[in-house]
């Protein structure tokens, strides 16, 4: 019975906490940014980090949850905001790019932090994974990343620099 219960309960929880059906609307990067970048600058201004867009007003438009790719991009500033903490001229870099075959358009955040040693590359996209020995709800950002990168059947690429700093490129299908 306790099983039973304990059961009902996780299935009360992914009930409540599962998003509504995903709302897909054309819009640009240029607006994307504009609507997200406001969002995340209080953040970024409290730690002392730099931020630079780089997004050419020319990208084709894409077909995507404007809430969720919001949220995907909170996510990755703020992972990159906490990787600069205590770092002097810390920089966070947000661009956007054509891929060479016009099929995919790329979203990439960077940051110039100390980087992801290459044997937790594999393991920092698990739900509950963390770095930080914090206690509450941690390591659930990549893993949302990755949640709303499916329903846009989109992928998440994450490159480290051995001498420091890491991108995470979102990589949407152009309609």
């Amino acid at each position: 019975q306790q099983t039973q219960r304990l059961h009902n309960v996780i299935q009360n929880i992914r009930r409540a906490t599962r998003p509504p059906e995903p709302h897909f609307e054309a819009t640009t990067v240029e607006e994307l940014l504009n609507e997200t970048v406001p969002l995340v600058e209080p953040l970024i201004q409290r730690a002392n980090i730099s931020l630079q867009v780089h997004a050419p007003g020319d990208l084709p438009r894409l077909h995507v949850d404007r809430y969720r790719i919001q949220t995907a991009l909170m996510n990755l500033i703020q992972n990159a905001t906490e990787a600069l903490a205590g770092k002097e001229n810390g920089v966070i870099t947000v661009s956007a790019s054509l891929d060479p075959a016009g099929k995919q358009l790329a979203i990439s955040i960077g940051d110039n932090g100390p980087g992801i040693p290459p044997e937790l590359l594999d393991r920092i996209c698990e739900p509950f994974f963390s770095t930080h020995g914090e206690e509450g709800l941690r390591g659930l950002g990549l893993a949302i990343v990755q949640d709303i990168m499916k329903v846009h059947s989109g992928h998440v690429q994450i490159t480290g620099n051995p001498t420091g700093g890491t991108t995470v490129s979102l990589y949407l299908p152009i309609p």
